[in-house]
């Protein structure tokens, strides 16, 4: 985000808005929205996740 030139308060509000909407995912939404921790996963599996997820709704 900072190479994007996005301000420290940009960068926190998209950070909280992040965090809200993870709590609210489950609870919030009908069908509730998926989520996936990309934090440590390695991207083969990120993109196995999110072809499975997309195949779901097809």
């Amino acid at each position: 985000m900072r190479e994007r030139n996005w301000s420290d308060e940009m960068i926190q509000e998209h950070i909280n808005f992040a965090e809200k909407l993870l709590e609210i995912a489950d609870k919030e939404y009908n069908p509730p929205m998926s989520t996936i921790d990309t934090t440590e996963t390695d991207v083969s599996i990120v993109a196995s996740q999110i072809k499975e997820w997309i195949l779901r709704y097809v």
